[in-house]
C-alpha cells in the first residue's frame, strides 16, 4: 500500500496525491470532495501556491469489528 501525501510541481503550480484509508459505511464520493476542496483552499490561502490538482486515492476500506 503506498502511503501518505505526495507533493508535486506541474504547470506552474502543484499537484497534491494523497492516499487515505475510509471507515466502511462512510460516503466515499462526499469525503474525498471534502479533502480535495479543504486542501487546495487551505494551500492556496495559507501558502499562496496555486493548486493545479488534488487526487484522492482510497487504499482500504476499514471494516469496524
Amino acid at each position: 500500500m503506498s502511503k501518505g501525501i505526495k507533493v508535486t510541481g506541474e504547470d506552474g503550480g502543484i499537484v497534491i496525491e494523497m492516499h487515505i484509508v475510509v471507515e466502511y459505511g462512510v460516503n466515499i464520493k462526499a469525503i474525498c470532495d471534502s479533502i480535495m476542496n479543504n486542501v487546495q483552499y487551505s494551500i492556496e490561502k495559507n501558502v499562496g501556491l496555486k493548486v493545479n490538482r488534488v487526487d484522492v486515492i482510497v487504499e482500504s476500506v476499514r471494516v469496524q469489528e
